[in-house]
């Protein structure tokens, strides 16, 4: 390469290396990050968008009320979002912009798990969770709302018995839960399918693959192992 190649190659490497004064401005402000989500202490981070991304780090592990402290309108929508999670109040949902339905949906689905572990179709559980649904920013009678809760109160039971909808008020609402019976088995058979252990033996033996007597959830299943007889699950 001739010398005036060198050159430029030379100028064009010392233009995209770091000044030692950038290199140091830097890790200060790193450090400052780290050490603020110990104490709390984000106002010590002086970068706007490293403060705010040290606010919601910080709202996410502890569930502290911080988010009115964000700068940027993106972030303090992110960080509402964080914080309904963290404390498993869908009711924040409201504050999290152009989060507030995905939040709702994922925060109320995480609120089962804890407040109702044995729920059932029709179950006393339901009157409160359409107030919930209501309080998070939803319409009471949001069909994804209700979808996720009847997946999650079939699926605590085995086998899987889509008749206990019909202890479901309204008829709206029982066709959302067989619905979702229908949706949640399909997806086990999809699941078992993908991971090779869809076999006629697992559909008897595989708590997750029994249903009762259910002429659609057969149908189904003949649709994923047309070789099986769904009466036994034995092969024909």
């Amino acid at each position: 390469m001739n010398p005036r190649g060198l050159l430029v190659l030379g100028a064009l490497a010392a233009a995209c290396t770091p000044t030692p004064e950038a290199k140091t401005a830097r890790v200060p402000q790193a450090v400052a990050w780290a050490r603020a989500l110990q104490t709390g202490a984000c106002d010590a981070v002086r970068t706007p968008e490293l403060r705010d991304s040290c606010l919601i780090a910080l709202v996410e592990r502890r569930g502290v009320e911080r988010c009115g402290e964000i700068a940027a309108a993106a972030a303090q929508e992110e960080c509402a979002f964080r914080l309904a999670e963290k404390l498993r109040t869908p009711e924040r949902c409201q504050e999290a912009g152009r989060y507030a339905e995905d939040c709702a949906l994922h925060v109320l689905s995480n609120t089962f798990l804890v407040e109702a572990p044995e729920a059932r179709p029709g179950g006393l559980e339901e009157t409160a969770l359409a107030a919930r649904i209501g309080a998070s920013g939803l319409p009471t009678d949001d069909p994804r709302a209700w979808t996720a809760w009847y997946r999650w109160a079939l699926g605590r039971h085995a086998p899987l018995d889509r008749s206990a909808c019909v202890n479901v008020a309204g008829e709206a609402r029982r066709g959302i839960c067989r619905a979702a019976g229908r949706g949640l088995y399909e997806d086990r058979l999809r699941h078992a399918r993908d991971s090779g252990t869809l076999t006629c033996a697992t559909t008897t033996n595989d708590p997750l693959l029994q249903h009762t007597a259910d002429p659609e959830l057969d149908a189904l299943l003949v649709a994923y192992l047309p070789s099986c007889d769904t009466t036994n699950g034995t092969p024909q």
